[in-house]
């Protein structure tokens, strides 16, 4: 959690939902996009289809907003 003086100086706040934070508990700079999507696939009642497609969409996300690299 980012802390700052003012509010001005916030640009923006995002929030997680259930499967977004538990994939970005699982971003250590170490596994690798397939390891979390096998992780993923067995802590939530989805398909591999519906994973690839989320997990590649919020990796590019969070690369826009320099969250990760």
């Amino acid at each position: 959690l980012p802390i700052y003086k003012t509010s001005d100086e916030i640009n923006c706040i995002y929030t997680l939902n259930k499967v977004g934070s538990k994939v970005w508990e699982k971003i250590d700079g170490k596994k690798t996009s397939l390891e979390i999507r096998k992780e993923v696939l067995k802590e939530f009642d989805t398909t591999l289809e519906e994973v690839d497609k989320e997990l590649q969409n919020f990796l590019k996300d969070l690369k826009e907003i320099k969250a990760i690299v």
